[in-house]
C-alpha cells in the first residue's frame, strides 16, 4: 500500500509541474524561464522538480508528450461516443468531431514554436523531438484507420501518408492564431481536413 501511495503522489507531483510549466514558459520564454519559477507556480521545491525531471528540456519534452497523448484520447473518446450514439457517421460529422476535439491554445502555440526552433539547434533535442513526432504518427494511424472504416472509406496511397497530412494540419494551422480568431482557425482546419481526407481516401466499394 505504501508503494501505491508513493507512486500516486509522485504522479500528482509530476502532473502539477507539467501544468505549471506552460504558463511560465509562455510568459517568460524558454530561454528565461527557470526551475524556481515553475516550482513556485506548482507549489513545490527544486527537489521535487529534479526527482521528476533532469532539466527544463526534459520537462518540456514530457509536456509535449502529455499534450499529444491528451489530444489523441480526446479525439478517440469523441469519435467513439458519436459512433455508439449515432451509428455510422458521415465524413462531415467526423471532421466536425475532429475539429471540436483538437485543442487550439495560443499559449501552447507560442511555446511549441519556440521549442522547435530551439531543438533544431540541439542535435539531442532534435532527435528526441523527431522520435516524439514518429510516436505521435504511430498512435494516430489506428485511430484514422478505424474512423475511415466507420464512414466507409479507405486510404488511396497508404494510411501513413494520410496520418502525416492530418498531423501537419493540426500543428500547422495553429500558426494562424498569431493574427486570427479561434473560430477562424477552426474553420480553416475544417476546410483543410475535408480536402485532405477526400483527396487521400476513397469510398470502400460495396458488393
Amino acid at each position: 500500500m505504501a508503494a501505491v501511495r508513493i507512486t500516486k503522489r509522485r504522479a500528482e507531483t509530476r502532473q502539477r509541474l507539467l501544468d505549471a510549466a506552460l504558463p511560465v514558459f509562455a510568459e517568460r520564454g524558454l530561454g528565461r524561464a527557470t526551475v524556481e519559477e515553475i516550482c513556485d507556480q506548482a507549489g513545490y521545491s527544486r527537489g521535487a522538480f529534479y526527482s521528476n525531471f533532469d532539466s527544463l528540456d526534459m520537462l518540456f519534452l514530457a509536456l509535449w508528450q502529455y499534450r499529444s497523448d491528451s489530444s489523441i484520447r480526446a479525439v478517440t473518446a469523441a469519435l467513439d461516443a458519436a459512433y455508439l450514439r449515432d451509428g455510422r457517421p458521415t465524413l462531415e460529422q467526423t471532421v466536425e468531431l475532429l475539429v471540436d476535439a483538437l485543442p487550439l491554445d495560443r499559449q501552447w502555440f507560442l511555446v511549441s514554436v519556440e521549442f522547435v526552433a530551439y531543438a533544431a539547434r540541439n542535435p539531442e533535442l532534435r532527435q528526441a523531438l523527431a522520435e516524439y513526432h514518429r510516436s505521435l504518427i504511430e498512435a494516430v494511424l489506428p485511430l484514422i484507420d478505424t474512423s475511415l472504416a466507420r464512414i466507409g472509406r479507405r486510404p488511396v496511397q497508404g494510411l501513413d501518408e494520410l496520418g502525416r497530412a492530418i498531423t501537419v494540419i493540426h500543428q500547422g494551422t495553429q500558426q494562424a492564431l498569431v493574427n486570427s480568431s479561434t473560430e477562424t482557425v477552426r474553420a480553416l482546419r475544417r476546410r483543410l481536413l475535408m480536402l485532405v481526407i477526400q483527396g487521400l481516401s476513397e469510398p470502400i466499394p460495396t458488393l
